[in-house]
């Protein structure tokens, strides 16, 4: 029987399928403006996207947008259109220029036509020479690819996320964090390591296997890990290289640093709870 995993979960949802188109218009803009609110919250931004929006044009007339939103990058305003059509049947050239004059007409950046019914080949050629994105509905990201998306982006670092301030070690199979578990002593401890480099020592120290590769942890991502090692009642150390303190053999010492101190002085958000939640009889896939 496959552990369960945070990694089997996303896997899981990552590979979930799309729903079927919804019957009413009303129903796909309101499904496409949350598929696209969702992607930009993932990767950080703070813009809303908006649904049944009136643009004034160029000569003073006024177009409906489906779906719109609007961001800046390299101190440039952006904005981006989105067209849905909800029919059985592919879409034809027409109805894209039409869209493509829309765009010109409003001063767009840029436009999207979701479809629930596919592109004629005369709509595809066209809108590839226009700058127009042309999306089938069935290769919308589903709702469990995006909840994958939004956990994997909290939950999990990547090889080039930077600690802020803190390093640690996570399992890349399944993707819990490292730490060991003292049975005498029933504590389980939370290691976090202030660089790169000496979480890099503390793994050939412990001769730990390619399993254990080091993060860096983004504020986001000290939440979850703090939520994380909360259920299991752990205990919080900072390692520091034992030359420090005249200790050989590139050894560790451990300064414990409680939970509300860790909080306090390094989260910089505002939604972790004052006392930890934990979930007795289920240990953490530490190292023993």
């Amino acid at each position: 029987m496959t552990r369960p995993s945070m990694k089997t979960l996303l896997d899981i949802l990552s590979t979930s399928p799309s729903s079927s188109p919804p019957d009413k218009w009303q129903d796909l803009e309101s499904y496409v403006q949350d598929v696209y609110q969702q992607l930009l919250d993932i990767q950080g931004s703070k813009t809303m996207v908006a649904r049944d929006v009136q643009i004034s044009g160029r000569e003073g007339s006024s177009y409906q947008i489906d779906v719109y939103y609007e961001f800046e990058m390299a101190g440039i305003r952006h904005r981006v259109a989105v067209e849905c059509k909800n029919r059985s049947r592919p879409l034809e050239r027409d109805s894209v220029l039409a869209f493509h004059v829309k765009i010109h007409e409003c001063c767009l950046s840029h436009g999207v036509i979701v479809s629930s019914g596919g592109f004629q080949k005369g709509a595809r050629e066209f809108a590839e020479k226009n700058n127009v994105t042309l999306m089938d509905y069935s290769k919308l990201p589903s709702i469990g690819n995006l909840l994958s998306r939004r956990l994997a982006n909290a939950v999990i670092p990547d090889e080039d996320t930077i600690g802020q301030p803190f390093w640690t070690l996570f399992n890349v199979e399944d993707y819990s964090p490292y730490g060991q578990i003292h049975h005498k002593e029933e504590i389980t401890s939370a290691f976090l390591f202030l660089s790169r480099t000496h979480a890099q020592r503390f793994i050939k120290v412990q001769n730990l296997d390619k399993r254990w590769q080091v993060r860096g942890m983004a504020n986001r991502h000290l939440a979850c890990y703090i939520l994380t090692c909360d259920a299991f009642n752990a205990r919080y150390f900072i390692a520091r290289p034992g030359y420090a303190a005249g200790v050989p053999d590139n050894r560790f010492l451990f300064d414990e640093i409680k939970r509300n101190d860790l909080i306090n002085d390094f989260y910089e958000g505002t939604n972790l709870p004052t006392e930890a939640n934990t979930a007795p009889g289920y240990p953490l896939i530490f190292q023993k």
